[in-house]
């Protein structure tokens, strides 16, 4: 689906599949060079991810990281190609092997019947890529706790602050975004509201997401940080959008186990606004008296 998708973009276009053809149900990769317009060469290869959790190293068979090596490996060293790779896959994968052969890496997730169309769309530049994850891609597996211990300190980007591949919210675009404030936030009984203006700063349209992470007082069994809301948004290339968020007060209450009822703790919060949870473009405190 996605090599033919390709295929019928590119004048000229050569595709291969590790193991015979690849299965439209199943999980594959793509990886595919272009020269930055929709009728330059491109070389495709298609090959299998493992599930997370389904090795020790949750990646790239071993057998598929020499074949990439072989067909890549040389054109990186010969001449400054670009190469993209697309992964189809529903969780997190280690994509360290892809890394030194990959100008870009596009994650398909759940891409439905028009996946190859949607990957060629982003791969020959009619639009730009937007999404964002929706969970923590982490460095190695060694940084979490023991697979049976199900108590959440640890893990997740709420409560997990060490080194990571990529982050929860992670997402990159074809064009920059910068943000400025409109309102810093304010607290009424009910809400906390806050505006701000997102400007793309390059040459091409996109979309945007902006995220709002809150930091909670140091309190016992808080988290380092959560998201408590995220907008998304279409900016055309040198323009500006105005956003404006109000995130319910009830939303930042936290479970008191004395009391056992719910409790909005009093203190100093932080709200952080990004483009993924480790990003902070903007960043103001209020109080909860």
């Amino acid at each position: 689906m996605v090599s033919s998708a390709i295929r019928d973009r590119s004048s000229c276009c050569t595709v291969s599949n590790t193991g015979g053809p690849v299965p439209e149900q199943r999980d594959s990769c793509f990886v595919g060079e272009d020269r930055g317009d929709a009728h330059s060469d491109a070389d495709v290869l298609g090959f299998d991810v493992d599930q997370l959790g389904a090795h020790p190293r949750t990646g790239v068979p071993l057998d598929d990281r020499k074949q990439l090596r072989q067909l890549l490996g040389p054109r990186r060293a010969g001449r400054p190609a670009r190469h993209r790779v697309g992964v189809q896959r529903s969780c997190a994968v280690d994509l360290t092997p892809l890394l030194p052969y990959a100008d870009a890496i596009l994650l398909a997730w759940y891409p439905g019947e028009q996946g190859g169309n949607a990957l060629a769309d982003i791969v020959f530049g009619k639009v730009s890529p937007s999404g964002h994850l929706p969970v923590t891609f982490y460095r190695e597996l060694s940084d979490l706790p023991d697979y049976k211990d199900y108590t959440l300190k640890g893990r997740t980007y709420r409560y997990y602050g060490g080194p990571v591949q990529y982050p929860f919210g992670f997402g990159l675009s074809y064009t920059q975004f910068t943000y400025t404030w409109q309102q810093q936030p304010r607290t009424t009984k009910d809400s906390l509201f806050f505006s701000l203006t997102v400007n793309n700063t390059g040459n091409f349209d996109g979309d945007e997401v902006v995220q709002a992470y809150i930091e909670y007082p140091n309190a016992e069994r808080m988290p380092l940080k959560e998201l408590k809301a995220f907008r998304r948004i279409s900016v055309a290339a040198g323009s500006t959008q105005n956003v404006s968020i109000a995130i319910p007060m009830i939303e930042l209450q936290k479970w008191d186990l004395a009391s056992g009822k719910w409790k909005l703790v009093k203190g100093n919060y932080k709200l952080i606004l990004g483009s993924h949870s480790r990003d902070e473009k903007l960043a103001a405190t209020f109080a909860v008296r």
